[in-house]
């Protein structure tokens, strides 16, 4: 699979560490990420086999090869057959796509959920 983070996306969370026998369910169906939210399955042991909805055949994640769940695309997860350790690391595109934008609201002190009052 080609797809890839957005370079200016950043790290919003990781999941607990699953094993083969631990798959939560809601990660064995079919399931979609919030809006803007990337996935990449990390595997530091064995094998995982990444599902896409668009896709018949397995993704096969391993530790030399992490995988990306592009933004709005139905997955699920399963054991290889193997034992295996893997995590998700869940990644968010900026709100602001103007670098300076977001330099001038944290200079101002607002957060970056909260846009300036604009200058008449």
């Amino acid at each position: 699979m080609a797809s890839r983070i957005p370079e200016d996306a950043y790290l919003k969370d990781i999941s607990a560490h699953y094993n083969h026998l631990t798959i939560p369910r809601r990660l064995r169906q079919f399931s979609t990420l919030d809006a803007e939210v990337w996935g990449e399955v990390v595997v530091s042991e064995g094998e995982v086999d990444l599902y896409l909805e668009s896709q018949r055949e397995p993704i096969r994640c391993t530790p030399q090869a992490p995988v990306v769940i592009p933004v709005g695309t139905a997955f699920r997860l399963e054991s290889a057959g193997r034992p295996a350790r893997f995590e998700i690391r869940y990644y968010h595109e900026p709100k602001l796509h103007d670098g300076g934008e977001l330099a001038a609201l944290l200079a101002a002190g607002a957060s970056p959920r909260q846009r300036p009052k604009a200058c008449a």
